[in-house]
């Protein structure tokens, strides 16, 4: 492919302007920028009924880009896009980051077994109401400050790794006793019993047939609703008596947003 060899920029120049010449003398113009922006604007909102609306307006506005010949290719493509905007606007509007990242990776695997575009439209609409339902629930939360925010979301992103008042301290951008105070004033606990809060899970195995209840309890994903209002389990054909943690339940094939 002559994309590997000693012309490969002349080639992209080549093609770029190949597929911008088909753009304008095209009939359905590519969607506009703008759209989209006000889709992300709603979703960083909270809003679903507007974010529905944009995403309708946006549909009809243009068309997107041929990205492949496939028309299933084409759709996963897209989709990939679609949820990758989407999680940095959660982000932006305050999602912890192991929470919006968690449901994009679960997303996308779940669209690579896609056998249809319809089902893969099907997951963009699922998408939109899941990652609104994800800030609404972040704005919902408790008014805290953004350094004890901050401080929140590192530590539920960080649960797996020993976690210091200093480092809680350094990401609000305070002194430790200043964060210490402000913390424990906000939230009514001090910063490491926080911790300690967070890293509790519940003594003994959970059996495959409470792993729903096993997942909704799980203290380390901070609020139950994180995990449960995005993952629905199926069919976990596991022995009756196997034993589990919410993580690795968690990390089967048992995403599915499709039945």
């Amino acid at each position: 492919m002559s994309l590997f060899g000693n012309d490969s920029f002349d080639y992209l120049d080549q093609k770029t302007k190949k597929i911008l010449i088909e753009t304008r003398e095209s009939f359905i113009p590519h969607t506009p920028y703008i759209y989209e922006k006000n889709m992300l604007e709603a979703v960083r909102q909270g809003d679903l009924e507007l974010t529905l609306k944009c995403s309708s307006l946006m549909e009809n506005a243009g068309k997107a880009g041929t990205l492949s010949k496939d028309p299933l290719q084409q759709s996963k493509i897209l989709f990939i896009s679609h949820i990758t905007m989407l999680t940095r606007a959660a982000m932006d509007a305050g999602v912890a980051e192991d929470l919006a990242y968690a449901m994009s990776d679960s997303y996308i695997q779940t669209a690579l077994d896609c056998t249809s575009p319809r089902q893969v439209q099907a997951l963009t609409d699922r998408s939109l109401r899941d990652f609104v339902g994800a800030v609404r629930h972040q704005k919902n939360s408790p008014p805290y400050s953004r350094a004890t925010r901050k401080a929140v979301n590192y530590i539920h992103s960080h649960l797996q790794e020993k976690i210091t008042l200093k480092e809680l301290a350094d990401t609000a951008a305070l002194s430790p006793g200043r964060f210490s105070h402000l913390f424990r004033e906000e939230t009514g606990l001090s910063p490491m019993a926080y911790v300690r809060k967070k890293k509790w899970r519940p003594p003994g195995p959970c059996s495959s047939t409470q792993n729903t209840n096993c997942l909704r309890s799980a203290p380390s994903w901070g609020s139950p609703v994180k995990v449960i209002l995005f993952v629905r389990l199926k069919n976990i054909s596991a022995p009756r008596r196997e034993s589990c943690s919410p993580e690795s339940a968690l990390s089967r094939r048992a995403v599915c947003f499709l039945s």
